[in-house]
């Protein structure tokens, strides 16, 4: 059975990869700030709550999730867009705060998590975001974040030859991020 593991399973992206493939049979795990009951449905799912503004946090679910899995999907969905404002009116600290989510947390799990991949070729998916092809007025942080994490991809997928690296931009898709 495939293992997918999907930071972010909770909502939008996250949460329909989570439906489609269990769908398809994969044993699913994800992670969620929040869990709720109706969350997933199926036998095949496990969660975990990782905050990515917390390193402890995101420790203890690597902890969690390792001491008994491993995967062959590793599937990365979180994003944050706030501050959304010209750069210069922003707080810089929630400005920080989201690069941090978007790029540093993930790269952070990521790093630690490429040990329990699985000893057949894995895959591991990014999501970059709208406007990291052109000028974005208002969203620099996320912008940037997207920008970054494109590079890191490219650069992974020719270090490391095990493991196929993939960054898609669906384009604009309605989830809760544009509420």
């Amino acid at each position: 059975m495939t293992k997918s593991l999907i930071i972010g399973i909770s909502s939008g992206i996250g949460s329909a990869l989570a439906e489609e493939l269990n769908n398809q049979g994969h044993d699913i795990h994800g992670t969620t700030r929040a869990i709720k009951s109706d969350m997933l449905r199926g036998e095949n799912k496990q969660l975990y709550y990782c905050d990515l503004k917390s390193i402890p946090s995101m420790d203890k679910f690597i902890n969690s999730f390792s001491s008994k899995n491993s995967w062959d999907n590793l599937i990365v969905c979180p994003a944050q867009m706030e501050p959304i404002g010209n750069f210069e009116g922003t707080e810089i600290d929630d400005w920080l705060e989201t690069f941090n989510v978007n790029f540093n947390s993930q790269v952070y799990l990521l790093h630690k998590l490429l040990k329990y991949k699985s000893n057949k070729l894995s895959r591991v998916i990014f999501f970059a975001g709208g406007g990291v092809n052109g000028v974005t007025p208002n969203y620099s942080c996320y912008t940037t974040s997207k920008i970054a994490m494109i590079k890191l991809i490219e650069l992974l997928d020719y270090e490391l030859k095990d493991v196929i690296f993939t960054i898609l931009g669906p384009g604009w898709v309605k989830t809760k991020i544009h509420d």
